[in-house]
């Protein structure tokens, strides 16, 4: 039922993303004037007013169709048809918005760059943009077309159509069409459509359609269409269609369809084709391989147990080792050895 819940989680996340959307920049076809009073020359100095293009401090009350900034760039309401502008330097406005903005820039709604804000970019709402590099901080939401990089902070959700590196902190969720690297942090979920690498942490879950490496701690759970590993702490259950390997700990069960490899300590059951390392399960462990030291109430082992398994009832097919429990069963012994109390063995 959980390992159901978190998929389904993931693909709601996952389908929903691309309809996460944030503008205030009108994108209507706008007629603007260039009239502005300006104190310089040659493009350069103080202006006021719509200058298209300008080097130095420029305060205008809603810029539109403006080219080029270098300076100091303050614009007083939304921005309009500023499709092209570059801005160098520093950004203040209600919405900072163009085509590129290198730099700081704060918008006290919004941080919008079509192509890319690179440097501090401070949103009250939202950051929106194609790259967002550098120190990230938005009240709600991060939306990237491309990627997201740097420190990143945003009060619900960052959001990628590429990659999410660096310091990924987010209230509700991170979401990325492709890799989150670095420390991530979900107050909900940390979701990926590939690898998330690093230190990951989700209040909820961590869901990746590929591996999940590093420390992973999952508040209910961890699951990975590939393989998980590292530290993992999953809450109430770790899922991997591929391998769990390093320490591993579950609340409620460890299942994988390949491999569990390391220390595995699960509440109830551990459920894999291959074990090898150290496992203590209160419950039930269900096996085909077992290669090491398992302790749980009760082993099904399907295939070969080389090493030593602890439980009250212990079932193996073919035993290279030692079977400790009050019933043990080796189905290679011969005669009445197959069915033996206390303690049972093959060599």
């Amino acid at each position: 039922m959980m390992k159901k819940l978190l998929i389904a989680f993931f693909i709601f996340t996952i389908s929903s993303k691309a309809q996460i959307e944030f503008s205030v920049e009108d994108s209507s076809v706008v007629n603007c004037s260039h009239s502005s009073f300006s104190l310089g020359m040659y493009s350069t100095g103080i202006s006021f007013g719509n200058s298209e293009k300008w080097n130095g401090l420029r305060i205008n009350i809603s810029d539109c169709d403006v080219k080029e900034v270098n300076g100091i760039n303050i614009t007083l309401w939304n921005p309009r048809n500023n499709r092209d502008l570059k801005i160098r330097g520093v950004a203040l406005g209600l919405a900072t918005a163009g085509k590129s903005i290198n730099g700081i820039s704060v918008g006290l709604a919004a941080a919008i760059g079509r192509k890319e804000l690179r440097g501090i970019n401070i949103g009250g709402i939202a950051i929106v943009g194609g790259n967002i590099e550098g120190i990230n901080l938005s009240g709600i939401a991060q939306v990237s077309r491309n990627r997201i990089l740097g420190l990143n902070v945003a009060g619900l959700a960052l959001v990628s159509k590429s990659n999410i590196i660096g310091l990924n902190l987010s209230g509700l969720a991170t979401v990325s069409n492709q890799n989150v690297e670095g420390l991530n942090i979900g107050g909900l979920a940390v979701v990926s459509r590939k690898n998330i690498r690093g230190l990951n942490v989700g209040g909820l879950a961590i869901v990746s359609k590929e591996n999940v490496s590093g420390i992973n701690i999952g508040g209910i759970g961890i699951v990975s269409e590939e393989s998980i590993y590292g530290i993992n702490l999953g809450g109430l259950g770790l899922v991997s269609k591929e391998s769990i390997s390093g320490f591993s700990q579950a609340l409620i069960a460890t299942i994988s369809k390949n491999t569990v490899k390391g220390v595995n300590i699960s509440g109830y059951k551990l459920e894999t084709d291959n074990f090898c390392g150290i496992n203590i399960t209160a419950g039930w462990v269900e096996l085909n391989y077992l290669n090491g030291l398992s302790i749980s109430s009760f082993h099904k082992i399907d295939g070969i147990q080389k090493g030593i398994v602890i439980g009250i009832l212990n079932i193996t097919e073919e035993l290279e080792g030692f079977q400790f429990g009050l019933i043990n069963i080796a189905k290679n012994n011969k005669g009445l050895t197959q069915v033996l109390p206390f303690i049972n063995c093959h060599f």
